[in-house]
């Protein structure tokens, strides 16, 4: 077929085109809105883009005839209440022979003559045409909108004129990331909210004041403009960078290890954040520590780079420091006590749902919020006078946005959090708010481990080792990220006014956390209620 999908859509009316894709839209793990009420779905716009000669998927050699044509259709979902969103498919037709290998979640549809519509970006087929034009900083119109790329000189050093392979990961993703010629990360956003993503605004960025060792570098771009309203970020290409996985995993690893070590009975250590903070300016401790210890301290200094990189351009409004104003303290109070509000409510009214060991740190969270416990700790940063400022960030750091390579580790995934408005996400804050970030995360890890196992008595027996890997890692995780910022001005001189602010972007993560984990996970409830009754006094969590 020379024009398969004039083909597909005389037989397909938009009506049932949309249909069918909000259909596949809604069972994709890219899909944001799960607990919203669907209404339907628009097919708003449609782009033709040709398919690159000569290619080669997945490293084997392309069917005869070259990668097939893609369609990229913007699926417009809108919602019994609030706005709609807009969802990006690029779609491929597949021949009958290869379709019945395909995993489930790359076929839109059968058609009628044996071949499959299938999603372009979960088969790789789509890969090469999109990358094409942002490599080329080709403009591509469709029917109202268009695609257009923006790429540097590095993108051809790197991808060269040889066709690229394409490596699709076997599972879904947040969003879709590929590989192509083991040279180039591509990654593509699947939900197009108004506005650039942050990621490419902070790559670009990072990319062009190029002194960090520990972020790849932007190659390219790939936005769409609609034909009323503004641009929206599609993709973005990344320099691809050999490594050992994610630092979640080898955290894993290395809990694994340090419970299995037989070691004397170790000497408890006092777990709140300001026990933490004191050790991490002391000496580093002896006596047996977790292997990831150092690892952690090199991601320290990572991060700490990270944050003088990017409070180093006073001359651009987008990333130049500015004062923590009272009005900017007003409004993270305000928002964090909102979420708090909403969450307890939560909490209380799915109480008796929950497990034996959640009810119990469920009472003793809502107990404190009755006595106003965690409300006193928001109304304390709500009114601290301390001077501080705020620069962008990460702004979703954790484990698993850091990869492993041999001694070193590299930063990655600049979106932010994605359910957030790109506005939030765009914000500046204090750099704490990346450090507490982390230092969650290394919280998660060993519980993660501990519930591997079924067996009757593994708390109890590995509990105390549980805590002791958590604060030893986040001890040398501080130790690094202050050697790193030594005395940069976004950083307060006085260890008061640094707990002032990590408590509370502490406190504002754990509120997160127990929203997320009732939705979600409830048997993962017990971690973040453990840390919150932790940062408010309730009980010393110590190993």
């Amino acid at each position: 077929m020379t024009d398969p999908f004039g083909e597909l859509l005389a037989s397909m009316d938009r009506d049932r085109l949309a249909a069918t894709l909000l259909g596949y839209v809604q069972g994709r793990r890219w899909f944001r809105a799960k607990s919203r009420h669907v209404r339907n779905g628009a097919v708003t716009d449609l782009i033709r883009l040709e398919a690159p000669s000569e290619a080669v998927r997945r490293g084997r050699p392309a069917q005869p005839d070259g990668d097939a044509p893609v369609l990229v259709a913007m699926l417009e979902v809108r919602y019994q209440e609030g706005a709609p969103e807009l969802y990006v498919v690029p779609l491929c037709i597949v021949e009958r022979g290869r379709a019945a290998a395909l995993p489930l979640h790359a076929v839109v549809t059968s058609l009628a003559s044996g071949a499959a519509l299938v999603d372009g970006l979960a088969t790789g087929d789509a890969a090469r045409a999109l990358f094409e034009v942002a490599k080329g900083q080709r403009t591509v119109r469709g029917e109202k909108g268009e695609l257009w790329g923006s790429a540097g000189a590095l993108v051809h050093q790197l991808s060269g004129r040889e066709p690229l392979s394409v490596v699709v990961p076997h599972a879904e993703q947040t969003n879709s990331t590929l590989v192509l010629g083991a040279r180039v990360l591509f990654k593509i956003y699947r939900q197009l909210a108004e506005g650039e993503n942050p990621e490419i605004e902070v790559g670009r960025f990072l990319t062009a004041h190029g002194r960090l060792t520990s972020t790849p570098r932007v190659l390219a771009e790939l936005s769409y403009r609609p034909a009323e309203g503004a641009v929206r970020s599609l993709g973005i290409a990344h320099e691809f960078w050999a490594n050992d996985g994610d630092a979640w995993t080898a955290a894993l690893a290395d809990v694994r290890r340090w419970f299995d070590e037989q070691e004397p009975a170790l000497t408890p250590l006092d777990g709140r954040l300001e026990a933490l903070l004191a050790r991490a300016m002391k000496a580093p401790p002896t006596g047996p520590t977790p292997a990831f210890a150092p690892r952690a301290e090199k991601l320290g200094r990572r991060t700490g780079e990270l944050h003088v990189i990017f409070a180093s351009d006073a001359g651009d409004p987008a990333f130049a420091p500015e004062p923590l104003s009272s009005a900017d303290r007003a409004a993270l109070a305000e928002r964090a006590s909102s979420m708090l509000e909403k969450t307890m409510a939560s909490l209380a009214a799915l109480h008796n749902q929950l497990a034996a060991d959640a009810r119990t740190e469920a009472d003793r969270i809502l107990e404190a919020h009755r006595r106003h416990v965690i409300t006193d700790l928001l109304g304390q940063f709500r009114n601290d006078s301390g001077v501080a400022l705020k620069i962008r960030t990460h702004g979703d750091l954790h484990l698993g946005q850091v990869l492993v390579r041999g001694d070193d580790v590299a930063i990655i995934d600049f979106e932010g959090e994605p359910a957030r408005p790109l506005s939030e996400r765009r914000a500046k804050s204090s750099p704490f708010r990346d450090v507490t970030g982390m230092l969650r995360s290394f919280d998660y890890a060993p519980e993660a481990v501990l519930r591997e196992s079924s067996l009757p008595g593994t708390r109890s027996k590995y509990g105390p080792r549980a805590r002791r890997w958590t604060n030893d890692v986040s001890v040398a995780y501080l130790r690094g990220y202050f050697a790193a910022v030594g005395d940069a001005p976004f950083i307060p001189a006085a260890r008061d006014e640094k707990l002032a602010l990590l408590t509370f972007h502490q406190l504002e993560k754990v509120i997160y956390e127990i929203a997320y984990e009732l939705d979600h996970r409830p048997d993962w409830l017990p971690i973040p209620l453990r840390g919150l009754a932790t940062l408010v006094g309730l009980g010393l969590e110590t190993a």
